[in-house]
């Protein structure tokens, strides 16, 4: 037995409500419209001492039909496969259960794994007459809950530590967060899932030609020569006049979120579409966040009679700014310069994770001064004391002056160009702040007192 528990039931009985319970975060889109988990969800739990992984799945019917239902079911059978536990849950509904519920029971029992019976919505406290119904199907652990008002959980986390004691220790939750996190993001049908499944070498997301196949964003460990990685996918950002169903706005604010979350964003864009407005916006909050990007042209075997360097010439027209971020091409289904993204990532984490000497950063202050005089402003003109780095991701300089008022935006500018260029930043957008020197900074003079007497 490992130490992985499914979360296994029909369609809204409110697994993903549970899942966010037990792992204390609001992690996964929950709505009263069914079918909002698709693909697997995990997230890590510890009870005392006994930590393990939880995973969240797509609600199951008997017989799929569509091939989202077919692949949702794909997703939960791989789930039962790789868990070492499961919890089958099922609606309360006022103490009737569901005629799908026993059949389903009865399938999953032939994985012979240990089963924890969670009859969910239980919103009131009940009485075992009215769970009688329940204990028919035959599961000796059984818990009564309401994922929505926290009712009973810690009898879950009972049940599982008692189950989960004595198999091998699992990962812990810390070694988890220290994994570099890196966002998948785009419009959609772009390939952002597929470019996540050619990584594991697996079908680990639900791929279909269906936009908005993928809703929620999901975070998928890979690892790559010793070092670990957690890619997170997501739903695919369409304009915002667009978006007219709240699942889909849901799914839309969890890919910026996971912008936030992230330290590098992998920005996908479609080759025969080429950089969109959209793409141009969702680039320009990336940048704005303080994220590292890289910009990924993907299905570049469909183009013909275009060369490398004149799409690049193309995107930095379209841009309309200094581009600081680099331009990977990829072709996720012919698996052309799939793995040369770890080369990019590798290279940015150089850059964010670099501390540089204040008396460098001075040098870089004063070479970029000397070169180009500051304007005057008002007769005014700014003068450059010293800079130090005061943040590393993102890299962010103090500089101080003697009034940050007497520099005008051309010269910011200016100063932004000259430090990413001479530090040799990649990817990611240097932030430059500037300070008032306060006055018991400055030298004081002592004035000369003025001899009496004829000149």
């Amino acid at each position: 037995m490992n130490r992985i528990v499914a979360i296994i039931g029909r369609p809204n009985v409110g697994k993903s409500t549970l899942f966010n319970r037990m792992i204390r975060k609001n992690r996964v889109i929950t709505h009263v419209e069914p079918g909002m988990t698709r693909d697997r969800v995990y997230g890590a739990c510890k009870v005392d001492q006994v930590c393990f992984s939880l995973v969240d799945t797509g609600g199951i019917m008997p017989s799929p039909q569509s091939h989202i239902e077919v692949s949702i079911r794909e997703q939960v059978d791989f789930a039962l496969e790789e868990s070492g536990l499961i919890l089958y849950v099922v609606d309360f509904a006022g103490g009737k259960m569901n005629v799908l519920d026993g059949g389903l029971l009865k399938e999953i029992r032939k994985k012979g794994k240990p089963i924890i019976l969670i009859i969910n919505k239980v919103d009131q406290k009940a009485d075992e007459s009215e769970l009688a119904e329940f204990h028919s199907l035959g599961t000796s652990n059984i818990c009564a809950v309401s994922a929505v008002h926290n009712r009973g959980i810690e009898n879950i986390f009972e049940q599982i530590k008692n189950i989960l004691a004595d198999t091998p220790e699992g990962e812990s939750v810390e070694s988890q967060e220290k994994s570099l996190h890196v966002a998948v993001v785009g419009k959609p049908n772009v390939g952002k899932s597929s470019f996540i499944n050619c990584l594991l070498e697996e079908k680990r997301l639900i791929v279909d030609d269906v936009p908005g196949t993928t809703r929620d964003a999901v975070d998928v460990r890979v690892m790559y020569k010793g070092e670990s990685f957690t890619f997170i996918d997501t739903a695919g950002m369409r304009k915002k006049r667009k978006v007219v169903k709240i699942p889909e706005s849901y799914s839309v604010a969890r890919s910026l979120k996971s912008i936030r979350d992230a330290r590098i964003v992998i920005h996908m864009i479609d080759t025969s579409e080429g950089l969109t407005e959209q793409d141009l916006k969702i680039i320009d909050f990336i940048l704005r966040e303080g994220r590292a990007l890289v910009l990924v042209v993907n299905k570049w075997d469909t183009i013909k009679d275009v060369t490398q360097e004149k799409f690049i010439k193309y995107i930095d027209q379209r841009f309309r700014k200094r581009r600081i971020f680099d331009v990977l091409f990829m072709s996720v289904k012919e698996g052309l310069n799939v793995l040369k993204v770890f080369d990019y990532i590798h290279e940015i984490q150089t850059h964010f994770e670099r501390k540089i000497a204040t008396s460098i950063v001075n040098q870089v202050l004063k070479k970029a001064t000397l070169s180009y005089t500051p304007p005057l402003v008002r007769g005014k003109r700014a003068k450059f004391y010293y800079a130090t780095q005061i943040n590393v991701f993102p890299p962010q300089f103090l500089i101080f002056v003697n009034d940050p008022k007497n520099i005008v935006p051309s010269y910011r500018q200016y100063l932004l160009n000259y430090v990413e260029e001479r530090f040799g930043y990649r990817g990611v957008r240097v932030d430059l702040k500037y300070k008032m020197r306060p006055r018991e900074d400055y030298p004081k003079v002592k004035r000369q007192k003025r001899k009496k007497g004829r000149r």
